[in-house]
């Protein structure tokens, strides 16, 4: 398991979420999609330490990143817009800078978040359904010690060192409560 998988796992453990754990899959939304709808407490999260077919919105591919996570929500939601996948990724960015106020985060809108000018992180939000019953999972691909090479990315460690269990669980508490925040408002 990698450093960034034991940490998340140490995180949501101390913090009784839901979680499941595969050290490796094909990817983490393919995988909360196959358990959706089975009863599950919201949000459920899957976190992945390796995935074999990590992908973007198209026909994009995602190589491993050291985070590699999806929350899986269930609810009636009243409104799931367009624009969701920007607002997610705007509270992507809140929480890194919340952690890391010296770093220059910009969210390329609608679902990638940049460090300095390269791909620090890509989002991947989907909408199922089934009957009245909707679920909304958002996958979350982050660079944080190691980049995929076949993108112009960046990872967090090459921009700061202050990345220890300490800065990591900040982030993730922050993270966890913006996505939070936001479902219970759709």
């Amino acid at each position: 398991m990698g450093l960034v998988s034991l940490w998340t796992q140490q995180f949501l453990e101390k913090n009784k979420l839901s979680f499941y754990f595969k050290e490796q899959a094909g990817n983490s939304n393919d995988w909360a999609k196959e358990t959706a709808f089975k009863g599950l407490s919201s949000p459920t999260i899957f976190l992945v330490n390796r995935q074999s077919q990590g992908r973007g919105y198209g026909n994009k591919k995602w190589e491993n990143s050291d985070l590699m996570i999806s929350f899986l929500w269930e609810k009636n939601f009243s409104d799931i817009h367009l624009k969701a996948s920007e607002d997610f990724a705007l509270d992507l960015k809140q929480a890194l800078k919340s952690t890391w106020p010296q770093l220059d985060f910009k969210v390329k809108a609608p679902n990638d978040l940049y460090l300095e000018g390269d791909k620090l992180a890509g989002l991947l939000l989907e909408v199922l359904k089934q009957g009245s019953k909707t679920a909304l999972i958002v996958g979350l691909g982050l660079n944080v010690f190691s980049a995929p090479k076949n993108l112009k990315a960046v990872c967090l460690s090459q921009k700061t060192q202050d990345i220890h269990l300490k800065t990591w669980q900040s982030f993730l508490r922050d993270l966890t409560f913006y996505w939070s925040q936001r479902v219970k408002n759709m």
